[in-house]
């Protein structure tokens, strides 16, 4: 009995190997995750990725009013009776409005390494260009690039193109010319007087033909007045700064500087009034933290997926002392280090926030 005991153990033994060795191979707890403390750790055997630091990107919109004075301003109030006229050129900027939203930048502090170990086959890893996890066994979409938008250019107005009549150009001195356009705006005036109260000399066959009259009289009476009265156009003009929080240092910063008569300016330049963000971890305690319960894994190592937790960030933006927003995110610098079950990598699909580097979804792979 003893020895058909002896004989079966080496063929139990060689039948468990063989089990071990087949459920590593399908990949059941086969990929693990360690931490990159140094560059040498990334060579060779796995995939490294990077968790996500959170970037406050702000975007600023400011007004532009460009006041442009007309050539024949001095005889605005004598000969058109105006009072509201631009009687030099200058552009007045205001700051209107603002808003935060969140992106992420590779934090290489915290870079971990994935690696299939014993035949197990290795996942399908998703990184953005800098190397953040976006997905594990799932498609995604690649996070936009930081935004560029188009500008207006600022300028004065040009009143070069405004169609006047042979006499007025022939004139020998500028109040001569203001007098001949100022009966041309006049004989607009009459004209269009005439259309609306229905004079036969000056009858149109129908209805169409009456509104675009109207309308060129209008057309005409604007460009001209504009010659005495002046222009203020309005431009929008929108600006992009990013700030990244850190609980280490101030909790306020100045990413750029705002001047009422050059709009944006660089943030030291100090012919511009600051623009504050100012922002509060919400529970600065977590900060960075491990894993709940790590302590007590001394003995067995962390291999499974990490991600974040991230915490709350309260985000103020002013205009000196004016807010212009003010919003709750949830911020990657503020939140804590976990881990996912190490065999997950193996069964489900994960993907994360590539601002915050938390959890978007899990979910099971479809079996073969």
């Amino acid at each position: 009995m003893k020895k058909m005991l002896l004989r079966a153990l080496p063929l139990s033994a060689a039948l468990l190997v063989l089990c071990l060795c087949d459920v590593m191979a399908k990949g059941d707890g086969g990929v693990t995750v360690s931490p990159v403390a140094q560059d040498a750790d990334a060579a060779n055997g796995g995939v490294v990725y990077a968790l996500p630091r959170t970037v406050l990107r702000v975007k600023l919109t400011a007004q532009a009013v460009v006041e442009t004075a007309g050539p024949f301003y001095q005889y605005s109030t004598r000969l058109l009776n105006l009072t509201d006229v631009v009687t030099q050129n200058a552009v007045r900027w205001s700051l209107v409005s603002a808003d935060v939203e969140t992106v992420g930048v590779a934090d290489y502090s915290r870079r971990f390494k994935v690696s299939a170990e014993g035949g197990a086959a290795m996942p399908t890893i998703r990184l953005s260009p800098d190397g953040v996890l976006l997905a594990a066994n799932a498609d995604v979409c690649q996070p936009s690039p930081a935004p560029e938008p188009r500008q207006p250019e600022v300028r004065f107005a040009d009143f070069s193109g405004v169609p006047l009549s042979q006499s007025v150009l022939s004139r020998t001195s500028k109040a001569a010319m203001a007098d001949d356009v100022a009966q041309s705006i006049y004989a607009l005036r009459s004209a269009r007087v005439a259309l609306i109260s229905g004079d036969r000399e000056a009858s149109l066959p129908d209805a169409g033909a009456l509104a675009y009259a109207l309308e060129q009289i209008s057309r005409l009476e604007r460009q001209h007045v504009e010659l005495f009265a002046g222009r203020r156009d309005t431009v929008t003009v929108v600006r992009y700064v990013d700030v990244v929080p850190d609980y280490d240092g101030a909790n306020s910063q100045i990413p750029i500087r705002f001047s009422e008569t050059a709009g944006f300016v660089d943030a030291l330049d100090l012919t511009g009034k600051p623009v504050y963000v100012d922002f509060e971890f919400s529970d600065a305690a977590k900060l960075n933290a491990l894993p709940d319960g790590s302590k007590q894994r001394k003995s067995e190592p962390l291999k499974g997926l990490r991600y974040c937790a991230p915490g709350c960030l309260a985000v103020r933006v002013l205009d000196r002392n004016i807010s212009l927003c003010q919003k709750t995110v949830l911020c990657s610098q503020n939140g804590q280090v976990a881990e996912l079950p190490s065999g997950i990598l193996a069964t489900h699909s994960v993907v994360l926030d590539p601002a915050t580097g938390a959890l978007v979804s899990i979910s099971a792979l479809a079996k073969r």
